[in-house]
């Protein structure tokens, strides 16, 4: 349920409420399944994400360098950039100063970077911000 809920917000557009069902599903991975890094979380977006239908692709290499994660859909296309104990705004700043989005300005659909921030001793997302 959890998974089809999370594609009902990410189709309706709304990628606030897709990664606040996404933390509190990632929340729920038993402690013992140890990993505070962000390659853990990489894959747990890519698996989620692939399993909605979505195009997912990790570590994206542009000019400047590669992007955590990017996703395309027929609505949008996500930059993601994952921050182990940052922040979303640091994540943002990367997006932006290694011109992350570049590459799909001409694709004609809204670019949307988002800056997660992944807490380690939590296990999940402890924030994020959306930038158009």
């Amino acid at each position: 349920m959890t998974l089809i809920a999370m594609k009902k917000s990410l189709d309706e557009g709304d990628l606030e409420a897709c990664l606040s069902r996404m933390q509190a599903y990632i929340a729920s991975i038993p402690y013992d399944a140890k990993s505070d890094k962000e390659s853990r979380f990489q894959v747990i977006f890519y698996i989620l994400f692939s399993l909605m239908g979505e195009l997912v692709e990790t570590e994206v290499q542009s000019a400047l360098g590669r992007a955590d994660l990017v996703i395309r859909n027929k609505r949008a296309i996500y930059v993601f950039e994952f921050k182990v104990d940052g922040n979303p705004e640091e994540a943002l700043a990367q997006i932006n100063s290694k011109q992350y989005a570049i590459p799909y300005r001409s694709d004609g659909r809204p670019v949307i970077k988002v800056g997660v921030r992944l807490d380690a001793s939590t296990r999940t997302l402890s924030g994020w911000k959306i930038e158009s």
